[in-house]
């Protein structure tokens, strides 16, 4: 059944030092049990420069009050002020991952990425599936979902106006333009699926170490095949083991790294 399917930009000047009295904050909030945190007063620290606090304060509020896409990228724009590329990528990846359409979380993602040290590579692809990437970015997949309601809806009409239609005109425009809706439903809903299964996908990575060598095989031992560096996004392709995971960049090189090397997006 068809309807089945339905279901900043900020400025980036780094502070060079924080707040020695920030700093023993931040180890008190971490250790107090009792410590709480309103996205209101996070924001406030961030304001206040102190960005190490406001950290604290956003990674609170993900654990304690649920995930939201604006917290994610204040979250993300804390780590970035903080010179932390690897978490403020991961912090910016997960804010587009619920909020597609954020054009703010994209621009600071790249901003975050031109500081990494490996360099996206242009992987060809089809126009049309860069078509449908860049039309699928457009909303969030409930917004998807809303859309293809309201053009089923148009579709109705125009079928409305195609069987009760009084001349043959309205019997035409109800005709070609319910033809027109239904499909625009049909790509609504293809999209709202496309898009809720990025969301709940766990298979992307960001390298949250210095610097990390694939390994030819789960071991220590293996032999080395590439190196890649903190911030780097890639594509876990084998999760099954518990301290390693098989990853792919660009879908050209495979290995496996230290699964504590990597952090899901």
């Amino acid at each position: 059944m068809l309807l089945s399917l339905v279901f900043a930009a900020v400025s980036f000047s780094q502070e060079n030092q924080q707040d020695a009295t920030s700093k023993e904050m931040v180890s008190e909030f971490s250790s107090q049990e009792e410590y709480s945190c309103t996205k209101a007063e996070a924001d406030s620290l961030y304001a206040a420069k102190l960005y190490k606090d406001a950290a604290v304060g956003y990674e609170w509020i993900l654990e304690n009050t649920g995930i939201a896409p604006e917290i994610y990228y204040n979250l993300g724009n804390s780590y970035y002020r903080l010179n932390d590329n690897a978490r403020a990528i991961l912090n910016y990846e997960r804010a587009l991952k619920l909020s597609p359409s954020d054009e703010n979380a994209r621009t600071n993602l790249e901003m975050a990425y031109a500081r990494t040290v490996d360099k996206a590579e242009n992987v060809s692809e089809m126009f049309y599936v860069r078509w449908f990437d860049s039309v699928k970015q457009m909303f969030a997949s409930d917004s998807w979902a809303v859309v293809s309601i309201v053009f089923f809806i148009l579709f109705l009409v125009g079928a409305s106006l195609f069987f009760w239609g009084k001349t043959g005109l309205l019997k035409k425009t109800g005709f070609y333009s319910g033809i027109v809706f239904l499909l625009l439903c049909i790509l609504g809903n293809v999209m709202a699926y496309s898009q809720r299964n990025d969301a709940l996908a766990q298979d992307a990575a960001i390298v949250m170490v210095p610097s990390l060598t694939a390994k030819s095989t789960p071991s220590e031992s293996g032999t080395a095949l590439f190196v890649i560096h903190e911030g780097t996004k890639v594509k876990v392709t084998d999760n099954s083991m518990k301290e390693w995971v098989e990853i792919s960049i660009n879908s050209t090189q495979k290995g496996w790294v230290p699964a504590e090397s990597v952090e899901i997006i």
